[in-house]
C-alpha cells in the first residue's frame, strides 16, 4: 500500500534522499559465492534485489566471508539464487531494500521499531539493477545505484506509490521469501484465507498469471540463473523448490524447449 507520510517516515525520506547522491560502495554477491548455510536462517530471490543501508550499520548474512557489514550509503546486490539472512536491526540504524515480484518493485525501509512498504513500477528500476550487476568497475556501479534511488524517489513524488490489496502483498512476499522451498498453489491458499477461486482471479487481475504460472515462471528464473553458474542439475532442482530434478526437467523442457543440460551449453557455461 502506499505509505503515510508523518514525522516519522518523512526522516527516512529524508535519508533515502541523501544516499542518492552519497552512495559510497556496491558489492554484488553471485549465487556461486552464496550456497545455502545451516549457520543462519536464510532465503534466496529469484529476481536481483537491492539492499543499502541509509544510517548506522546494518549487517547481512552470506557470501564467502559469511556475512557484510553495510555501513551508510554503502549497497549489496543479490544476484537470484544467493543466499542470504538479516541480522536485526539496531537502534539508530535503516535499511533500505528493494526487489521485483509480480510486476511490481517492491520498496521498504527497516529501522528498529518500524518497517515502512510501497510498491512502484517494474521499469526502469530492474533494468537498472540489471545494468549494476553487469558492471564491474566501481564507480559506475555507485552511479547507476544513485540514479536507481533518484527513480524510486521520482516515482514516489509523481504517483504516491502504487495501491496493492494487503492480501495480494502478503501471498508475493511469501513466494518472494520460499521459493526454495517446495511450496504449491495450496499453500498460497492456505496463507491468503480465500477460496481457490478468489485468489485465482486476483493473481489474473492484478499479476496477469495464476499463482501456478507464477510459481513456476519464478522457480525457472531461479534455476537459470544456478544453471549459468554452474550448479547441477540435482542441486538447482533442490534450491528452487521442485519436488525432483525429473520435476525441473520437465518444467525446463516445457519452458524452454531444451534440458536444462543444454541450457547450460547454449548459454556458455564452461565448467572450471
Amino acid at each position: 500500500m502506499a505509505l503515510t507520510f508523518n514525522r516519522s517516515t518523512l526522516q527516512l525520506w529524508h535519508q533515502l534522499d541523501w544516499l542518492s547522491s552519497h552512495v559510497q560502495h556496491v558489492t554484488v554477491w553471485q549465487a556461486r559465492d552464496c550456497p545455502r548455510s545451516p549457520d543462519f536462517e536464510g532465503h534466496m530471490h529469484s529476481i536481483p534485489t537491492v539492499l543499502a543501508c541509509l544510517q548506522g550499520q546494518v549487517r547481512i548474512f552470506g557470501g564467502r566471508a559469511g556475512r557484510l557489514d553495510l555501513q551508510q550509503g554503502d549497497a549489496l546486490i543479490l544476484v537470484p539464487g544467493a543466499w542470504h539472512g538479516h541480522d536485526t536491526i539496531r537502534p539508530d540504524c535503516t535499511l533500505f531494500g528493494q526487489g521485483f515480484v509480480g510486476g511490481f518493485s517492491d520498496i521498504s525501509m527497516e529501522t528498529s521499531s518500524m518497517k515502512l512498504r510501497d510498491f512502484i513500477p517494474e521499469y526502469p528500476s530492474k533494468a537498472l539493477v540489471d545494468a549494476i550487476t553487469a558492471s564491474s568497475d566501481k564507480s559506475h556501479r555507485c552511479a547507476l545505484l544513485q540514479e536507481l534511488v533518484n527513480n524510486v524517489l521520482d516515482e514516489q513524488s509523481r504517483t504516491g506509490g502504487e495501491e496493492m490489496l494487503p492480501v495480494l502483498e502478503h501471498v508475493l512476499r511469501y513466494i518472494w521469501t520460499n521459493m526454495h522451498r517446495p511450496i504449491e498453489v495450496n499453500d498460497l491458499i492456505s496463507i491468503s484465507g480465500l477460496s481457490a477461486s478468489r485468489l485465482h482471479q486476483l493473481f489474473r487481475d492484478h499479476v496477469g498469471s495464476t499463482p501456478k504460472e507464477l510459481l513456476t515462471q519464478e522457480r525457472l528464473r531461479l534455476a537459470s540463473q544456478l544453471l549459468v553458474e554452474g550448479e547441477r542439475v540435482a542441486v538447482v532442482a533442490h534450491r528452487c523448490g521442485f519436488g525432483s530434478r525429473h520435476a525441473l526437467i520437465r518444467a525446463f523442457q516445457k519452458k524452454h524447449g531444451c534440458s536444462p543440460r543444454e541450457f547450460k551449453k547454449k548459454h556458455g557455461f564452461i565448467a572450471t
